[in-house]
C-alpha cells in the first residue's frame, strides 16, 4: 500500500497548493493522500480543480484531515480524519484564524521596522499567513540559516515579539472530532520529548478524551527504535495506526508517500465512514 497521511499545502504551512500536491501523489504512484493542514480545511473541491488543470482525472484517492494544536501543549498535535461534518469545525476555527493572522500580521511589521527585513509578500499571496510560512520567508529570503533558527531568534518564545497564537485546548480538539464523526490520532509522539514510560501514561490519558489511534511512523519525525515502541503502544491499548511523511516542502522535507500496510485498516474506516 502507498500513500501518505499527513502532508502540508499553502492552505497552512507548505510550500505546494493542493492541486500540485495531488499531482506529486499521482506522479509517484500514491493510492490514498489525506492533506492534514494546520487547524484548517479547505472547502475547495480539489479532484475538479485538478481535473480542470491537469486535464484528467485522480487515480490517487483524496482523503480530508486536519492536524490540530493543543493550546496547552504546542508541541502536541491531534490528527482528525474522516470529518463529516466540515462545517462545525470550520466555524470553530474561524474567529481563531482570523485572531492569528492579525498576531502574524503585527510580527511581519515588527520585523521589516526593526530588523529591515525586506520580505515579498506578494510571492507568498496565495499561501495561509502563519508563524510557520514566516519562518520559510526569513529562511527563502537569507535573513535565516534554518527554520529552528527562525524559529528561535523571530518567532517563538524568547524572541523579542512574541505572541502566543490561539489554540484549542484539549477536550475542545477531541469534542469537535467526535462531532464531527472523525477519528482522533495523536501526530508524530517524538516530538513531545518523553521518556518510554511517561509517554505510556500520555497515551492512557489521552484516551480518555478519546484518542482512537497513533501515527506510529512519522518520516520527517520519526526514528527506527520510536516506531517499534509507537507501535507497541497502539497494540497495547488496541489503537489505530497511521503514517505520513509530514512533507511541507521539497527542501524542509524532501520525503513524501509511505510504502507500507500499516494504515490499512485505519483507511478501510475513513472510506467506510
Amino acid at each position: 500500500m502507498y500513500y501518505d497521511l499527513h502532508i502540508h499545502t499553502t492552505d497552512s504551512d507548505g510550500a505546494l497548493s493542493s492541486v500540485d500536491l495531488l499531482k506529486k501523489a499521482n506522479d509517484k504512484g500514491l493510492e490514498y493522500l489525506c492533506i492534514t493542514d494546520h487547524d484548517y480545511i479547505s472547502n475547495k473541491n480539489i479532484e475538479k480543480e485538478y481535473e480542470k488543470l491537469i486535464g484528467e482525472k485522480t487515480k490517487t484517492k483524496l482523503l480530508t484531515g486536519i492536524e490540530f494544536t493543543i493550546d496547552e501543549r504546542k508541541s502536541m498535535h491531534i490528527l482528525g480524519y474522516r470529518i463529516k461534518n466540515l462545517k462545525i469545525v470550520r466555524e470553530l476555527l474561524l474567529k481563531q484564524q482570523y485572531e492569528n493572522l492579525m498576531i502574524c500580521k503585527r510580527l511581519l511589521e515588527h520585523l521589516k521596522k526593526d530588523y529591515q527585513f525586506d520580505i515579498d509578500l506578494e510571492k507568498y499571496k496565495d499561501c495561509k499567513m502563519s508563524k510557520g510560512l514566516i519562518r520559510r520567508m526569513l529562511v527563502e529570503g537569507g535573513y535565516s540559516s534554518s527554520l529552528d533558527e527562525a524559529g528561535d531568534l523571530y518567532t517563538g518564545k524568547k524572541s523579542k515579539y512574541y505572541e502566543k497564537t490561539r489554540a484549542l485546548n484539549i477536550e475542545e480538539v477531541f469534542n469537535i472530532i467526535k462531532k464531527s464523526g472523525g477519528i482522533s490520532v495523536l501526530a508524530h509522539p517524538s516530538t513531545l520529548k518523553l521518556s518510554d514510560e511517561d509517554l505510556d501514561k500520555e497515551i492512557l490519558f489521552l484516551k480518555e478524551f478519546g484518542l482512537e489511534g497513533i501515527e506510529v511512523l512519522n518520516l520527517s519525525k520519526t526514528t527506527k527504535r520510536q516506531a517499534e515502541y509507537f507501535e507497541s503502544l497502539a497494540k497495547k491499548y488496541d489503537l489505530l495506526t497511521s503514517c505520513g511523511s509530514d512533507f511541507h516542502s521539497d527542501l524542509s522535507t524532501p520525503c513524501f508517500g509511505v510504502n507500507n500496510e500499516k494504515s490499512k485498516t485505519l483507511i478501510k474506516k475513513i472510506l467506510e465512514g
